[in-house]
């Protein structure tokens, strides 16, 4: 899995503007991959 593609994700979805679709299509990751980086963001306590 290519980190750089990952981290992309992270930040797009952490900014809360780009569906999961639209970020899987961007980041050309799989979508399966953006739905499973979205879970563990929300299962990260805020500090």
């Amino acid at each position: 899995m290519n980190e750089k593609a990952v981290a992309s994700a992270r930040n797009l979805l952490t900014m809360k503007v780009l569906s999961h679709e639209q970020i899987a299509k961007a980041v050309e990751l799989p979508l399966e991959k953006i739905e499973e980086l979205a879970m563990e963001l929300t299962a990260e306590p805020v500090v």
